[in-house]
């Protein structure tokens, strides 16, 4: 083989590679810029749309008569957690910094009435994971159809934030996963009131 046809034959096999290469590294910007614009994400055979999550339970919420996340405030009848305009405020604090925390972080005060819920009414929730409790609570009536939906819907989306290292979504839809997990805390302290008033 003389030096002609070995080059050739590198430069052959190397064709693809270096522009596939240099295509990402002209590339890289636009799409970075466009990773926070995400909504629908897959990761090996699980996909996620995000938006389609959020908005079907949001209307879950709405024909649920959920409270809104102003009239919780307005009306302080948040007291799953005796400083839960404070810790709404830090969640969309942190939401600012990083979306994923901001869900993960706001999934985490639902997860805890859930637990308070089941063992105001006796089911054991310690140790449990938080499908078998909203399972359990859905199952012997103390929760609604409706809210154990918008909770399974809020529930995925956590899921995803955790397990998917490259879970983006913008600061905004996160806001509303935010307020509707409030939402959802609101509904299950008018359960323990009245679990605690019966």
């Amino acid at each position: 083989m003389d030096w002609l046809t070995f080059v050739s034959e590198i430069v052959k096999t190397l064709a693809w590679p270096v522009s596939v290469l240099m295509i990402i590294i002209l590339l890289k910007k636009p799409l970075t810029e466009l990773i926070p614009s995400i909504t629908k994400l897959k990761y090996k055979e699980f996909e996620l749309d995000f938006d389609m999550e959020l908005e079907e339970a949001e209307k879950i919420a709405e024909e649920a008569r959920l409270p809104k996340t102003t009239d919780m405030i307005n009306n302080q009848v948040m007291r799953v957690n005796s400083n839960a305009v404070e810790r709404l405020s830090y969640i969309k604090d942190v939401n600012l910094r990083s979306s994923r925390d901001g869900i993960i972080d706001s999934w985490l005060l639902v997860e805890e009435a859930l637990r308070k819920l089941a063992e105001k009414n006796e089911f054991r929730s310690i140790n449990m994971p938080p499908m078998k409790i909203l399972r359990d609570l859905s199952d012997n009536k103390v929760i609604t159809h409706e809210l154990f939906e918008i909770c399974d819907r809020l529930y995925r989306i956590r899921n995803e934030a955790v397990h998917n290292r490259t879970f983006k979504v913008s600061p905004n839809k996160s806001n509303e996963y935010i307020n509707l997990t409030f939402r959802v805390l609101a509904s299950l302290n008018h359960l323990l009131d009245e679990r605690e008033a019966g």
